[in-house]
């Protein structure tokens, strides 16, 4: 339950949503659409389990923490964007709330970062941190109508398939009103980009949910166990209970044991292996001697192989890795020797063959740490750094 993981920092997925022009319209129309804006949201996020996203209502949108799979936060970024596309089957829902409705009126930006999860002033769930604050500032560099991520979040999901990973374009770098630097891609459009996000978020869905059926089965499956169970003792009960079956079983028993018994003694010892002969044992000898050529009374060249071949050194096993501990703090991407190993936390132990490694960790677009490791074979050491 999420009311049980409170003051927790998480590394999740967020989306942040503006509804433009909302601020300028009037109450009733403000209501109205707010109305057609809460039904669209609550189709794109019915199958996403409660306990792993928290939603908040911004006023003039939404804010919304995927603490599951980064999927999800694109699945539903997607799904807003196209059901207010020209033709799309949801778009009345919001026109419908608003006849002069803008088809590109909402701005939606996605970041993965950092989050603490707290209680608001009615002690209901909340997020603070900086992984909702640069989803809002993504947002705000988006064109109505448009999904801009952040280079934290596409570095995650682009490397999780090739839709993925065309299915994003860059579109520079921003600069907020705090002089932060933000390097921002579109998402684009993508049929069979769209259709993976939803059927893993479907699958995710239908993993957790609750299994009746089985649950029905398995114990109809004790019951006939224990009826059984229970037969198989009266019938055991009533068998003991009759003496002249028991003497009869136990006559056979007893006459299969003496029958095992005078096999086991007729059954004679094998004979033991006759001493090799002298003349034999010396013609072997010569024979496992190394031939030698009969002109020149050297070795021939095939027992040299041979030898050579059985002074071979065997091979060597593997030499065992040593592991790395992860304590980054708030998180950060790991690279060795330029090369992606993934974001601590959630990863928290790394093992590495012996040797030498440079260590380059990345947190959006604060000052990178770069160092160098030197693992040593069943050696455990721990790599720490803290962002600030």
């Amino acid at each position: 339950m999420l009311s049980d993981q409170t003051n927790r920092t998480f590394v999740c997925s967020v989306v942040f949503v503006d509804l433009v022009g909302y601020s300028k319209r009037s109450v009733s129309e403000q209501l109205a659409i707010k109305d057609r804006f809460t039904a669209l949201l609550g189709d794109a996020l019915k199958d996403i389990s409660v306990n792993d996203r928290i939603v908040l209502d911004t006023g003039d949108g939404a804010a919304m923490s995927f603490l599951g799979d980064p999927e999800d936060a694109l699945f539903v970024g997607m799904s807003l964007r196209d059901f207010l596309k020209p033709g799309a089957a949801g778009e009345p829902r919001l026109a419908a709330a608003l006849p002069d409705a803008d088809p590109g009126g909402m701005r939606i930006g996605i970041n993965l970062g950092p989050v603490k999860l707290v209680k608001d002033i009615n002690g209901h769930p909340n997020i603070v941190g900086d992984g909702i604050n640069v989803a809002q500032r993504i947002m705000s560099f988006a064109q109505p109508g448009q999904v801009l991520v952040s280079r934290s979040y596409y570095d995650v999901v682009s490397c999780m398939s090739e839709e993925y990973r065309r299915l994003f374009s860059y579109d520079g770098s921003r600069t907020d009103k705090h002089v932060r630097e933000h390097e921002v891609y579109v998402v684009g459009e993508s049929e069979s980009a769209f259709t993976r996000a939803r059927a893993g978020m479907e699958r995710r869905a239908t993993a957790s949910g609750p299994k009746p059926v089985y649950r029905q089965h398995a114990d109809e499956g004790a019951s006939r166990r224990g009826v059984s169970t229970a037969r198989l003792a009266r019938a055991a009960g009533a068998f003991l209970r009759d003496r002249r079956k028991v003497t009869i079983a136990g006559a056979a028993l007893g006459a299969i044991v003496l029958l095992l018994a005078g096999l086991l003694v007729a059954r004679k010892p094998a004979a033991p292996p006759a001493a090799p002969d002298v003349t034999q044992a010396g013609t072997l000898a010569a024979a496992q001697e190394p031939a030698h050529d009969a002109k020149t009374g050297q070795q021939a060249p095939g027992a040299a192989s041979h030898d050579a071949a059985a002074k071979k050194d065997p091979p060597r096993p593997p030499i065992p890795p040593g592991v790395v501990q992860l304590a980054i703090k708030p998180w950060g991407e790991v690279y060795l020797n330029g090369t992606s190993r993934g974001v601590s936390p959630p990863i928290k132990t790394l093992r590495l063959a012996p040797g030498k490694y440079r260590v380059e960790i990345r947190n959006s677009n604060l000052a990178p740490y770069v160092g160098a490791l030197e693992v040593k074979s069943r050696e455990e050491i721990t790599l720490r750094h803290t962002f600030k």
